[in-house]
């Protein structure tokens, strides 16, 4: 058992998330400043310089980033039903995770919306969909 009082699932354990030490802003700070650098490397500006009409491009890069990440992440889990499961690499696994997870941070600094859009947006979307499991679970969910 760790410091934060889980058996080092704390992905699988729903309470134990709220109570890591790791703070989603300086994950995006970090993130911030490595986009900053980046673009003054690649461009000679700023992220703050980007101008919005090349934003949806870098969006949609990003998008199809993410899913090369994802499907890296997918190759080291056994997902396969019809073969045999095979050992896994924990730290592939980890590396891909946190390439993924990097890549989705960068929405915040090339999308229009704020942190605090994208968190009303969140919690909004939260209700919905916990309602329709409550519909199809709780409520009957007769169909």
């Amino acid at each position: 058992m760790d410091k934060h009082g889980d058996h080092g699932h704390v992905c699988w354990d729903g309470c134990a998330i709220y109570r890591l030490p790791y703070d989603f802003r300086a994950f995006l700070g970090v993130q911030r400043a490595f986009n900053d650098k980046l673009q003054r490397f690649k461009h000679g500006r700023g992220l703050d310089d980007v101008p919005a009409d090349e934003r949806p491009r870098i969006v949609k890069d990003l998008i199809l980033l993410t899913i090369v990440e994802l499907v890296e992440m997918l190759g080291h889990v056994n997902y396969k039903p019809h073969k045999k499961d095979k050992p896994q690499n924990r730290e592939k696994l980890l590396e891909e995770y946190v390439d993924a997870f990097k890549y989705m941070l960068n929405f915040f600094l090339y999308t229009p919306f704020t942190y605090e859009e994208f968190a009303e947006a969140f919690y909004k979307k939260s209700a919905v969909v916990d309602a329709r499991l409550d519909e199809e679970f709780v409520d009957g969910g007769k169909r």
